[in-house]
């Protein structure tokens, strides 16, 4: 009896991925990011189009001429696969983008120490598949972040979502606001898996409240908000174990069975936990200052 061979589904899509994506090396030193000058590909030509979310991004030592060269971003919504930063020689700035605009990430996202990250607009993870890695070197985002793939993200180091710079991220928390920078970042995981991997965040926000099948795994992690926590409890793997919580407005659970939190601080505001049609743990919630604790359930429910 001869025995065919099954081919699963996903394998078939990542190689048929990997087969027709490509690699683009930015040069020429400042540019702007829909000019084809500003990229190679790998036998050194210029390409027939910008990149797009098959093709992979690359950002290196011979990409730029001088400190503080400048990538701008003016396409309305650009896109690529993964994007790389490495081994930058001199400061690198990232400018463009606005709250109506998206930059979409069908990959894995790595960032170099020597970038300085100003781009406004939404970066907005679309992967399908797992494994895909975030690493920020330090480098902040200044426009909100969205996971709206089914894939997989999963930290490599500190997360700053926030406008203003890594260093001083804690004047926020003075009651200190940035100057003339005109959105306030926050975290948003619509769909797929969000790991933390044990590392820092600090963010002016957190929502995951879709309907879709997601997981976020904090375990271990300091997560710092200036603002709101919103979490749906439908349709979703959570896990905090011995994580910290700092929040600087409100917490909101809604729609599900259970959710184990471990230790939650609020700011000295008026903050407070609101739970709908959930029920919440918590090791430990300490206010700092005034606040509350509010409880709703919806009959029949």
């Amino acid at each position: 009896m001869k025995y065919k061979k099954i081919i699963p589904l996903a394998f078939l899509l990542l190689s048929f991925l990997q087969v027709f994506s490509e690699d683009y090396y930015c040069v020429g030193g400042q540019g702007i990011w829909s000019d084809l000058n500003s990229w190679r590909t790998v036998t050194g030509q210029i390409p027939s189009e910008v990149p797009d979310a098959e093709d992979n991004v690359i950002f290196n030592e011979n990409s730029f001429l001088q400190n503080r060269d400048t990538v701008f971003i003016l396409t309305g919504n650009p896109t690529c696969r993964n994007m790389t930063w490495q081994n930058i020689q001199d400061t690198v700035v990232i400018v463009g983008g606005s709250n109506t605009t998206s930059f979409s990430i069908y990959g894995s996202l790595t960032f170099d120490p020597k970038v300085i990250n100003e781009y406004q607009g939404n970066i907005v993870f679309l992967s399908d598949m797992p494994g895909n890695t975030i690493t920020c070197s330090e480098t902040r985002f200044g426009g909100n972040i969205l996971f709206n793939g089914n894939g997989e993200w999963i930290l490599q180091d500190t997360l700053f979502v926030i406008d203003t710079f890594p260093s001083a991220w804690q004047v926020l928390f003075e009651g200190t606001e940035p100057v003339d920078w005109p959105i306030n970042p926050v975290i948003i995981h619509n769909n797929g898996s969000f790991n933390s991997n044990e590392q820092f965040i600090v963010s002016r926000g957190f929502s995951t409240a879709s309907d879709k099948t997601r997981e976020v795994i904090i375990e271990n992690t300091d997560f710092y908000l200036v603002g709101n926590w919103s979490l749906s409890g439908e349709n979703i793997n959570f896990n905090a174990a011995n994580s910290y919580i700092f929040i600087g407005g409100e917490m909101n659970n809604f729609a599900g069975e259970m959710i184990n939190y471990h230790d939650i601080d609020f700011l000295p505001v008026d903050g407070g936990i609101n739970n709908t049609d959930i029920r919440t743990y918590m090791r430990k919630v300490h206010f700092l200052g005034s606040g509350s604790l509010e409880g709703k359930k919806t009959p029949g429910i």
